[in-house]
């Protein structure tokens, strides 16, 4: 189990929602995901956020489920195609007031292209499945699961 920024945490400087973004492309098994929802579930029960956006995402934002403290995550995966990014974080920038996301949490395979990225005002933790891309992404922290 990986340890992520508390509401305390000095690196943590905005609001008191998580946005987390969970990679449901093709090349995502339904096996991978069981840990990242596993880590949801936790964040939501540890870090007591006020709310947790839990994105479906593969080309497009397929799904979106809003958690409130204490509710598990009943995985509820959408998507299957192509990887981009960049849906991701243009969902946060349309559907959040500014300030409100504390960090975004990137569950995926980094198999997608980066350059259309731009460094969001809050920090980034993506979250790496085992045998994926080596390249690690321009900006945020990088964490590779079962490592």
């Amino acid at each position: 189990r990986h340890s992520f920024p508390t509401r305390r945490s000095s690196d943590l400087r905005l609001g008191c929602h998580r946005v987390c973004a969970m990679d449901t492309s093709g090349s995502i098994s339904e096996e991978m995901l069981a840990q990242p929802c596993a880590e949801v579930t936790s964040i939501v029960r540890d870090l007591k956020p006020e709310r947790v956006y839990q994105l479906w995402v593969d080309a497009e934002v397929a799904n979106v489920q809003v958690l409130e403290p204490g509710m598990p995550l009943s995985p509820e995966p959408k998507g299957g195609g192509g990887t981009d990014f960049k849906p991701a974080f243009d969902w946060v920038d349309e559907h959040t007031e500014p300030n409100e996301v504390a960090m975004l949490i990137y569950f995926t395979d980094l198999y997608a292209d980066y350059r259309q990225l731009v460094e969001p005002p809050f920090p980034v933790i993506w979250c790496v499945f085992p045998g994926s891309n080596p390249v690690d992404p321009p900006f945020g922290k990088v964490i590779r699961l079962g490592v």
